[in-house]
């Protein structure tokens, strides 16, 4: 179970002095991609053959075909280098003889030269809440929809915006270099010039997590980033919340308003048994690096360490030894989450999965379909009017029972998951045996089994000839 349980520790949050983690939010934080027109300063080492040209013509030798003899080349050479460094203002041709520039001569001076040259730097990431620039070419894009949770922009780019911020962009610009050299930082000769203006831009976002607290005394909430520098998305968050809630937002609270009028946090008091039994394990794994852990206490009747552990006994049923898998459940919409349907049809190339549903549930027939299908022959899907919770069943194995409640926060309600955890559970279970009785469930996989043996087709005996 070494990769279960991996997985469930890197979910766990961290501990807040009289405070119980109840959800892990996911949340959206706005950048905006853009491409920049502007002008790049390129400094290198005087090419060789301009610095001998240059000092011939510094002692009087101004003369192409004379600087042509002196060279050894030929005379499409000379003129080919002439060409260029007048393109770069290093000499002026008056009268078919050669000058040197100012340029020229601090190009001597320097030994360097310097070209202006237009570019575009693509892929500048700009972060809405902060204002922080990056490179964006290694950045982990998120897709936002109409549920997603995304803060609102703070910032407004325009070009006002990136001339105030010129050093990141150069910085942003050296680092481009960096990684496109196989040379590294020894290998960066250009740098920014200036910005001449946007040369594209688009809305995108990068996903973070919110954990969401509740005090074990009080409805009094606390929330905490996984990744925060000085707390400047909390900060963010706390004001917008506080005000009108934008559309970004919306999704942050509970919108089933027959879920809000049925459920209230403080009429659900949590059992201490289950909570101590979580403590306890919870404690024991932080061990599981010296090889010490004991598996007991994990597998004790508790609470969940987080609102998505359930989700990982899905993506890791390969190290659970179970017959079938039993899911119960109203909540299909709130329970059945994009990653859990991926994790059931891979189960369902080996395993038989029932899943009994509450009929009345807003779009949960459709999206079982959508994401099940019905052709499968180890899925049963059975509607029913006298769902109440939620219970998952790895027969024999595991039993997970869900409770979706409510908080009350910044004058809305929000939902959470709590899970309770038992890895003691067997098939006598009552719940367990009282749902295959009321369902049928064994008399429905047996007549299907037998419905595909009746239906099988006879492989035709090849004829022999007899001579």
């Amino acid at each position: 179970m070494d990769k279960l349980i991996d997985s469930i520790k890197s979910q766990i949050p961290v501990d807040v002095d009289g405070f119980s983690c109840i959800k892990t939010q996911n949340i959206l934080i706005p950048y905006m991609e853009i491409g920049i027109e502007c002008l790049i300063r390129n400094i290198s080492n005087l090419n060789l053959f301009f610095e001998t040209i240059l000092k011939l013509i510094e002692i009087q030798v101004n003369d192409i075909l004379e600087i042509t003899d002196i060279l050894g080349v030929t005379y499409d050479i000379t003129k080919e280098a002439i060409v260029d460094m007048v393109a770069l203002n290093f000499i002026s041709i008056s009268e078919n003889k050669l000058r040197v520039t100012d340029k020229g001569k601090e190009a001597l001076k320097t030994q360097k030269q310097i070209e202006i040259k237009k570019k575009y730097l693509n892929k500048v990431m700009i972060n809405l809440v902060n204002g922080k620039i990056s490179d964006g070419y290694n950045t982990v894009l998120e897709n936002a929809n109409k549920r997603s949770v995304c803060l609102v922009e703070e910032i407004t780019v325009d070009k006002q915006f990136l001339d105030a911020n010129y050093q990141m962009i150069n910085q942003v610009f050296k680092e481009q270099q960096e990684k496109d050299s196989a040379f590294g930082k020894n290998n960066i000769t250009k740098e920014l010039y200036k910005i001449v203006d946007i040369h594209y831009n688009k809305l995108v976002y990068v996903n973070n997590e919110v954990f969401i607290y509740k005090s074990e005394g009080a409805d009094e909430i606390q929330m905490h980033f996984k990744s925060d520098h000085n707390n400047e998305y909390l900060s963010c968050l706390y004001n917008q919340l506080k005000q009108e809630v934008n559309p970004c937002l919306e999704y942050f609270f509970e919108r089933n308003r027959d879920l809000i009028n049925t459920q209230t946090d403080h009429m659900l008091a949590p059992e201490e048994m289950l909570v101590e039994a979580r403590n306890v394990a919870k404690e024991e794994l932080k061990k599981k690096d010296d090889h010490n852990m004991n598996l007991d206490l994990f597998k004790s009747r508790r609470y969940s360490f987080s609102d998505k552990e359930y989700i990982n006994y899905f993506i890791f049923s390969d190290e659970i030894i179970f017959d079938r898998l039993i899911i119960y459940t109203n909540r299909i919409n709130n329970i059945l989450t994009k990653q859990v349907f991926q994790e059931l049809n891979r189960i369902l190339k080996k395993k038989t999965v029932v899943i009994i549903y509450d009929k009345d549930e807003f779009r949960a027939k459709e999206n079982l379909e959508y994401f099940l299908g019905n052709t499968n022959i180890n899925l049963f899907v059975i509607p029913s009017e006298n769902v109440k919770k939620t219970l998952v069943f790895f027969e024999s194995s595991l039993k997970i029972e869900i409770e979706q409640r409510i908080i009350k926060a910044f004058n809305k309600s929000i939902s959470y998951l709590t899970a309770i955890i038992d890895f003691k559970c067997n098939k006598s279970d009552s719940e367990f045996t009282h749902i295959l009785s009321e369902f049928n469930i064994d008399s429905k996989i047996s007549q299907r089994k037998n419905d595909q043996v009746i239906n099988k087709p006879q492989k035709k005996r090849k004829k022999i000839n007899q001579r």
